[in-house]
């Protein structure tokens, strides 16, 4: 269990005893605010990959909104060996909290919590790697220099693009009397629970998978990337399936205040929450996201796979 961490916890685990900032302003003239970067991907692996990282200040508050472009090094012994750069795209969520106030009234409480991305990061051996951030903030402030060391493995710990998504057979609505008996999510959108992952496969039907907890989520995003996914419903659920799965036992969750993985997220070796799959007509991985997505890069991945089957199944 301890093993599932969230996507916050891991990449501070991993940026605080790896990143570290370099001194001095791009510009020589503004002096370099505190600043760390935090790498919260939490399973690079030889090949294309998403790059997902944070930028904290001195206070660990989140550095948002920044022009941000990232040079990728490979570390060999004492040298570290230029292996591709990009630009890094800010994304975000909006957090809704209700939160009660004296007399009895509910109000809700709004939190952007965000991130930078790089869509395309190939790595092309495993080992210890470097990413070389160049960020100019909102106040055009910079640009600054940040430096965060990072692990590449030989293979995903998750099915990689193009291999084939395990047959889950996760419950739908037709398995329960009631959806909260498989969701958390307030409430249960019924059009999340029409097929299993194993019944899509069957169908050849192209499917998006979200893992997710909106209750138990120990990162917090769980339930906007699963709002972002259930968004696209309207555009897209005619021509594939959008699937929604809790990664926990929700009786022991519930019940026992135990976090228990799922034998189907063990099946998918997820090793952090929240997680989508895009799935196409050959049933194999065409796109994966960890953390915060957004609809609009789920759409992206999408319609690659809607135009490379013509939108049938």
């Amino acid at each position: 269990m301890r093993r599932f961490l969230n996507i916050v916890v891991a990449g501070l685990l991993i940026a605080l005893s790896l990143a570290a900032c370099q001194g001095g302003a791009g510009n020589g003239t503004a002096q370099q605010p505190t600043m760390n970067p935090l790498v919260v991907a939490s399973d690079l692996a030889v090949g294309q990959n998403r790059f997902v990282f944070a930028i904290l200040d001195e206070k660990d508050q989140p550095v948002d909104n920044a022009s941000v472009h990232v040079r990728f090094l490979r570390v060999v012994g004492n040298s570290a060996q230029p292996a591709g750069e990009a630009d890094a795209a800010f994304r975000s969520v909006t957090i809704k909290t209700p939160h009660p106030h004296e007399g009895g009234q509910l109000h809700e409480h709004q939190e952007a919590r965000g991130v930078y991305v790089v869509d395309n990061a190939s790595f092309n051996s495993a080992g210890i790697w470097q990413a070389e951030i160049s960020a100019t903030l909102a106040d055009r402030r910079g640009p600054f220099t940040l430096s965060a060391s990072f692990q590449v493995k030989p293979r995903s710990d998750t099915p990689s693009l193009g291999a084939p998504a395990p047959a889950s057979r996760n419950k739908t609505a037709k398995d329960v009397q009631n959806l909260k008996e498989i969701s958390t999510m307030a409430p249960p959108n019924p059009a999340l629970y029409r097929l299993s992952v194993a019944q899509a496969l069957a169908q050849r039907r192209p499917f998006l998978a979200v893992f997710a907890s909106p209750a138990f989520c120990q990162s917090r995003i769980c339930g906007p990337v699963t709002e972002e996914t259930a968004t696209l419903l309207p555009k897209y659920g005619d021509r594939m399936e959008l699937i929604h799965i809790e990664p926990y036992d929700l009786n022991a969750a519930q019940n026992q205040g135990r976090l228990l993985l799922t034998p189907i997220a063990r099946e998918w070796n997820l090793p952090s929450e929240p997680w989508v799959f895009i799935v196409d007509g050959q049933g194999r991985i065409a796109a994966k996201f960890e953390g915060i997505v957004t609809a609009q890069e789920l759409e992206g991945a999408i319609q690659k796979v809607l135009g490379s089957t013509g939108g049938a199944y």
